[in-house]
């Protein structure tokens, strides 16, 4: 009788095991990754998500923040438009981020803190008025003489590169920039200003999405983009010649120390983009 009773035990118990809910697993924790941005690249964030849908156990976290305001020790990394900063010691050569893609260096930096940097892809500044705008190009002195205030008016261009106007109204150039410490507008300014600031004049636009605004809503109005930002609003016209500073510049991804785990995957797929 007592083993018919233990064997009824165990069977029951048995019974009560398999009724049990499975103990729930709980999900891995996404590693958020933090990136701090400039006004230029904001559409970049598009790429970022884009990458970012592609890595496992991984979230995205963007801030749009002033070229002057970035801040490496804040985030993963962060992105900026504009020559790589100088490196006369680097410490060593690092493995690079791809296959086909730029190699990580340590910088040199006014405070003796050491950083990182990866060229993500290279984009040019370029020359943009209004579509109804016949201008046919410029050269560097013109565009350095309308940002400087000392040229205001289309009909002072030069032969062969006058704007035909409807009206004394629209004779009027209306030139564009951006904000002071911009990074779009650091690489124009010494490109066309050396370095200098712009005349009273010239308007500022936060970003480049403004700036578009700007040029297709005034007929007299010109202004500068990266090339990958052109659209039918805006017409491009040509240079006649170099300017003093080199307008075609990398997009930096730059960091404390080397990025690794989901950080480098993002970097490594920006690069393919």
């Amino acid at each position: 009788m007592n083993r018919y009773k233990f064997f009824l035990i165990i069977c029951m118990a048995a019974s009560l095991a398999a009724c049990q809910p499975p103990v729930a697993t709980a999900p891995p924790t996404p590693l958020i990754v933090r990136v701090q941005y400039t006004p230029a690249l904001a559409a970049w964030t598009q790429a970022m998500n884009r990458c970012m849908a592609n890595i496992a156990d991984s979230g995205l976290v963007v801030n749009e923040v002033p070229a002057g305001s970035l801040d490496p020790s804040q985030v993963d990394f962060v992105l900026r438009f504009g020559p790589l900063d100088p490196q006369p010691n680097p410490i060593s050569t690092l493995t690079p981020v791809a296959a086909t893609g730029a190699p990580l260096h340590t910088l040199s930096s006014p405070t003796n803190r050491a950083y990182y940097q990866a060229v993500i892809a290279r984009d040019e500044i370029v020359l943009v008025v209004n579509p109804t705008n016949a201008v046919t190009g410029l050269t560097p002195a013109e565009v350095s003489a309308i940002y400087s205030g000392q040229m205001t008016q289309w009909s002072g261009l030069s032969a062969g590169t006058q704007t035909p106007v409807a009206t004394v109204a629209q004779q009027q150039i209306q030139a564009w920039t951006y904000l002071q410490g911009d990074d779009l507008r650091s690489v124009f300014d010494e490109a066309f200003l050396q370095g200098g600031a712009a005349g009273r004049e010239v308007y500022q636009a936060p970003d480049p999405a403004a700036m578009l605004q700007a040029i297709a809503n005034n007929p007299g109005a010109i202004g500068f983009l990266l090339k990958s930002q052109l659209s039918a609003a805006v017409r491009q016209i040509p240079l006649d010649g170099e300017p003093d500073f080199e307008l075609t510049q990398p997009i930096v991804a730059i960091s404390l120390s080397e990025p690794q785990g989901q950080a480098r995957q993002l970097l490594v797929c920006l690069q393919g983009k």
